[in-house]
């Protein structure tokens, strides 16, 4: 029974081992077929482009990489002229992987005029066909034969059509024409974009280039210039001018030339354009006009009073008067001493007269036996009999009566400038009544202060005895 279990045992495990074996080996065919498609044989394969001498060394291989590496074929032109070159760029969306292309060549047919290049590089082939006929249409190939990765697109072929024009000269129009056919745009203006429609055919000359710009008695737009390329070819084309602005009104309304010149050619055509310009603005410039001062004019008439301090028994001072105005006049004058609008002295009064343009000095005198203190001296003037009275006043110093130094207290009197010819008619009189100031009032009430303050004490005191 023990034999039995051990032999079944056995079987299983040489079962176990032979699907192990069958697994491994089929793996190594499957890596063995896979490096045998991505092994390369130069041999296969004639590296006969002249411009690239890169190969890949025989029988090499590389790891095993996925990738989306693609290949197209381009051309420089659509269209060319017998004798053209054909530029052909095989565009590959990866050129840091090794690659190899296979391009070609071959007509409507399918004969191939430039036979299989293959090359290692993405730079820019060329070839020149040769043309029997009067048209030939060709189409350039390429496919990717070897890249380093495995992408879906080896082996993909991709075309370009072009085309070909034969160039027999015995079969073209030799003679160039340009023809405007359409000037755009209604009321032109100068700022403007003229656009004109000209139809140009190049026949067999070497000149390519057209101008066009507007021409006046000097050119009143920019000049255009555009390029021809092929001979024997018709050109249907908008050329843009920009005519110059106007700003400065330089030019005029009116007509003007549309100059069309190249290919040994010239054509004109007379257009109307309005001289006001679109492009210019109006700018308001205030020009700044510096104000002369204003002229500070003087009053007609200036009154002052030359002193601030005065003696009671001297109580004279001068009055300034300047006259501004540009005639003469008749002042007459009224003046007393005064505080707190009581008047402190006799009225003085007086009559004057003073030239134009001119000052006076007039002396006056009043008359008063106030005490010393602070007063104010008032002075009105009428003119020429006029209903309207001037008056100012000025604050002076009544000095002390008794005053040893008072004449030093004084400051020297400034008397103003007298005008020549001028005459004084002082009339002193007796206006109105001297009143008692409230500081003599105080004096002679002193005493009986003081008395009346002793008699209060000496009671009180009597009462403290008490």
């Amino acid at each position: 029974m023990a034999e039995s279990r051990f032999f079944f045992l056995f079987i299983i495990f040489l079962s176990f081992s032979s699907f192990i074996f069958s697994v491994n080996a089929e793996e190594n065919n499957t890596i063995s077929a896979i490096n045998s498609t991505i092994q390369i044989n130069d041999s296969m394969i004639n590296l006969t482009d002249p411009e690239d001498n890169s190969s890949l060394p025989e029988n090499s291989t590389l790891p095993i990489v996925f990738c989306n590496t693609s290949l197209y074929v381009d051309s420089d032109r659509d269209f060319y002229i017998a004798g053209d070159k054909i530029k052909i760029y095989n565009r590959i969306s990866d050129k840091s992987i090794p690659f190899i292309i296979d391009y070609w060549v071959e007509d409507l047919a399918g004969n191939i005029v430039k036979d299989h290049v293959f090359t290692s590089n993405a730079n820019s082939k060329q070839f020149t066909p040769d043309i029997d006929e009067s048209d030939k249409v060709f189409v350039i190939k390429n496919r990717l034969s070897y890249v380093g990765c495995i992408t879906p697109f080896l082996n993909m072929t991709s075309e370009k059509v072009i085309f070909f024009l034969n160039n027999d000269s015995s079969s073209q129009d030799p003679n160039s024409s340009i023809l405007i056919e359409k000037v755009y745009g209604k009321d032109l203006s100068f700022g403007d974009i003229l656009r004109v429609s000209i139809l140009a055919y190049r026949g067999d000359t070497r000149k390519y280039s057209v101008k066009a710009w507007v021409q006046g008695k000097y050119k009143v737009s920019e000049e255009t210039t555009i390029h021809l390329n092929s001979k024997f070819t018709e050109y249907d084309t908008v050329v843009p001018i920009q005519l110059k602005s106007n700003c400065d009104n330089r030019y005029s309304s009116g007509t003007y030339t549309l100059v069309i010149k190249g290919l040994n050619l010239s054509v004109s055509q007379p257009i109307h354009i309005e001289g006001k310009s679109k492009l210019c603005k109006t700018i308001t410039v205030e020009k700044f006009i510096e104000k002369e001062p204003p002229i500070e004019r003087k009053p007609k008439f200036v009154f002052a009073i030359n002193s601030s301090y005065i003696l009671p028994d001297d109580m004279s001072f001068n009055l300034y008067v300047e006259n501004n105005d540009g005639i003469s006049h008749n002042i007459s004058f009224e003046s007393y001493l005064f505080r707190n609008n009581r008047k402190f002295s006799y009225v003085t009064d007086g009559l004057f007269s003073i030239g134009p343009a001119s000052s006076k000095s007039v002396p006056i005198s009043l008359r008063s036996n106030a005490s010393s203190g602070e007063y104010k001296i008032m002075a009105k003037f009428r003119v020429d009999d006029q209903s309207t009275v001037r008056s100012f006043s000025k604050e002076v110093f009544l000095l002390p009566i008794k005053a040893e130094s008072s004449a030093s207290l004084l400051p020297p009197k400034q008397d103003c400038p007298v005008a020549l010819n001028s005459s004084i008619e002082p009339n002193l009189f007796t206006a109105d009544v001297v009143y008692e100031s409230r500081s003599l009032k105080s004096e002679s009430l002193a005493p009986a202060f003081l008395v009346l303050a002793l008699v209060i004490l000496s009671i009180f005191l009597i009462f403290l005895k008490s």
